[in-house]
């Protein structure tokens, strides 16, 4: 039986990073395929955006 197609996102291009630097993805079969995400949330995200977060996050019942 033929092993499923598998598709993993690294998020974050430290975890892209580490991944390369260990050798993990020469060790991984064929069926499983890393794709390189859009970017860690923390890097992308802009100040004023955590900024309005974090607002957000002090309203009582939010």
């Amino acid at each position: 039986m033929k092993a499923p197609r598998i598709k993993l996102m690294e998020v974050c291009g430290t975890h892209t990073m580490a991944i390369a630097r260990a050798g993990i993805r020469r060790l991984l079969p064929n069926s499983i395929e890393l794709i390189s995400g859009p970017g860690c949330p923390v890097c992308v995200t802009s100040q004023s955006d955590i900024d309005r977060a974090i607002e957000i996050a002090r309203v009582k019942n939010v």
